[in-house]
């Protein structure tokens, strides 16, 4: 931006500033006295325009009132992080404290420091001065940036916002669309004055929004997004920026690859020696292992070589974009049917059908419309047709491949992207206890299987980890359920990615010395059977539900114990062992924690089945759900009495 146009902004912000300093500002409601602080205005200002030189410019302006109440608020204040570095370009900044008895403190601008976090995030930061408890801090902070065509302003957070409104401002032949999410907003106006089209959006009261237990709350907040839809100046009838646009852009991107990629991808698939006995889906699986074996994605990589076919294939280092033009080739020369896909994040921003924000298509998959199945080229802990769940059951964006004359293309197809059944995805227990009494000693063999969703993890770090590491890892997921170190054996199984796509278990087996688990007092032995399950969630819930109930993925744990009872010793309490907890109660349940047992032949074998058989459950549902979850927190509270018999 040019030097005069700064200077202009900043004197038209700063007039426009001290005129709101000196109105007093709004004052917080009762209500709110308990919170640690308060939003009293959150403003946000985003301002398109065509600098002197007719290149589009981004300002964007951000007016807040916090009233902060106790030593919380101050700590989460006192110091302020604002958008830095060299791509958001500061305009001016105007701030002060309020205190308790009226005495205004201004900032002064000479505090502004740069800060670089861990992340690498460039921030500009200040203090504020003389904050106090009951004081008013505001501020209004105006930079520059190049122009965003779509946006996301989130307005709900842990902190309650008494006022807030979005404003954007535009020439009139750029016209922009803005729609609120998760919550209706007062009014949603869109008016021209002069050279300038406004679209504003006044927010209700916002209460805050708290990261309650099984729940995706970023996902939740309110927000405002906008994008562009029309450029009057070419057309006025013709939207911009549609979902089928963005298909055939994705299209056309990932699918460029010249003729010399192509030979270079005939020569790795030549190298690979594929038995020409495969199906289609082991040639994707052998592809896909032998890929995520030897090249490694960075996901923003946008050098020339990390997009270029043949380049990955030599260096081993690829971005999102080349990776997915690498399976492009290849399953094009295999003959493999595909699609291109966006999706969304459920614990983030997912796809909305009638307002296209691309930037919440954010994630690359490959569909395979033959099985219905889908691959993840980016994430290497996770092999077809496994992919990262928060991906799942939501909208995504499929490129349907689709011919126009010679011309290959792509249309729009948006539909959810399916997870796996619930059955194929387990955390499961096999365990055999045995109790000596003459020596006050326990020995369990423990067996852990992971299969499906839960697997990825554990691949990932017996594949990934250093050995050293490894064994710790091992010792860890033993204590769990044993709460003993005392390992005298162990072993893992099936570990290898290659057993992925199959879904062949994981195993940790273990012979674990777990005296812990017992106590002897006079002739009984007590048992701490129930913690053979391990640590379990409690949930008592003091304040109302307010988001629905969310879980990574559906799932089940099932768990087989088996006790040796000692001989001359009997069960004294086997009925303790029972616990049925199941919503809805029918064969279509959808949550539930079953516990039986049998004895027989001087054993007693538990048989524990807990289900969750979707992703998510409406907040008039948590009760249910709870239940369920405290069902097995309470089995694992179980202790079996074993008495000596007379």
């Amino acid at each position: 931006m040019k030097k005069s146009l700064v200077l202009f902004l900043s004197l038209f912000i700063a007039l426009n500033l001290s005129a709101q300093l000196t109105q007093a500002p709004a004052k917080s409601k009762p209500d709110y006295a308990d919170e640690p602080a308060v939003f009293l205005v959150d403003e946000r200002k985003i301002e398109f325009r065509d600098n002197k030189d007719d290149n589009l410019v981004m300002i964007k302006t951000l007016h807040r009132v916090i009233r902060v109440n106790d030593d919380r608020g101050i700590e989460s204040f006192n110091k302020l992080y604002l958008p830095g570095g060299a791509d958001n370009k500061i305009v001016s900044l105007s701030a002060r404290t309020v205190l308790k008895n009226g005495k205004v403190i201004e900032v002064d601008n000479t505090s502004l420091k740069d800060y670089t976090d861990e992340d690498g995030t460039e921030y500009k930061i200040f203090a504020f001065p003389g904050i106090e408890k009951g004081c008013t801090l505001e501020y209004t902070y105006t930079y520059e940036r190049d122009p965003s065509l779509f946006g996301i302003e989130v307005f709900q957070s842990g902190i309650p916002v008494v006022k807030s409104k979005f404003e954007l401002v535009s020439p009139p032949r750029l016209i922009f669309e803005a729609r609120a999410f998760n919550g209706k907003p007062v009014s949603a106006d869109t008016a021209t004055k002069g050279e300038q089209r406004i679209v504003a959006i006044t927010s209700p009261e916002l209460p805050e929004i708290e990261d309650e237990k099984y729940s995706h709350s970023s996902a939740r907040r309110y927000r405002v997004e906008y994008k562009l839809s029309y450029n009057s100046s070419k057309s006025s009838s013709i939207r911009m920026f549609t979902w089928n646009e963005l298909a055939k852009r994705i299209y056309a991107n990932y699918s460029e690859v010249s003729d010399k990629d192509r030979k270079k991808a005939e020569g790795w698939i030549r190298d690979q020696k594929f038995s020409s006995s495969l199906t289609k889906v082991q040639l994707i699986t052998a592809v896909e292992n032998q890929l995520k074996k030897s090249i490694m994605v960075q996901k923003d990589l946008y050098t020339d070589a990390g997009q270029n076919v043949e380049q990955i294939l030599k260096s081993k280092i690829a971005g999102t974009t080349g990776i997915m033009r690498v399976y492009s080739a290849i399953f094009d020369k295999l003959e493999i049917p595909y699609y291109f896909v966006l999706s969304g994040d459920r614990t983030s921003y997912t796809i909305d059908k009638s307002f296209e924000n691309w930037n919440s298509a954010d994630n690359a998959l490959i569909f395979f419309p033959e099985t219905g199945k889908y691959l993840a080229p980016t994430r290497a802990e996770y092999r077809y047709p496994w992919i990262a769940p928060e991906w799942g059951q939501t909208l995504a964006l499929h490129c349907k491949t689709t011919s126009l004359g010679a011309v290959k293309t792509a249309m729009a197809d948006l539909r959810p992207v399916t997870l796996e059944d619930f059955s194929k995805s387990g955390h499961n227990m096999e365990s055999t206890i045995r109790i000596y009494p003459e020596g006050d000693s326990l020995v369990m063999d423990v067996k852990q299987l992971f299969t499906g969703y839960f697997s990825a993890l554990y691949r990932a770090a017996f594949n990934f980890a250093p050995v050293e590491d490894q064994q710790k890892f091992i010792k860890e997921m033993v204590k769990f359920g044993t709460n003993s170190e005392e390992v005298l054996e162990s072993k893992v199984e099936n570990k290898e990615f290659e057993n992925f796509a199959d879904n062949k278990p994981i195993i940790v087996s273990a012979r674990v010395k777990a005296n812990q688990l017992m106590e002897k007092a006079g002739k009984k032995i007590l048992l701490k059977v129930g913690e053979v399950i391990g640590q379990q969630v409690e949930m008592y819930q003091e304040k109302p539900r307010m988001l629905p109930v969310e879980i990574p993925y559906p799932h089940v744990l099932y768990r087989t114990i088996t006790i040796e009872i000692p001989k001359g010793y009997a069960v004294k309490n086997p009925e303790s062992l029972k616990v049925h907890q199941v919503y809805p109660e029918s064969d279509q349940s959808t949550m539930s924690f079953i516990s039986e047992y049998k004895i027989s032949d001087n054993k007693i074998v538990i048989d524990i089945k807990e289900e969750y058989r979707q992703t998510e459950w409406a907040v008039d549902l948590f009760e249910p759900f709870r239940k369920v979850i405290n069902a097995a927190a309470d089995f694992n509270k179980v202790v079996l009495v074993l008495e000596k018999k007379q």
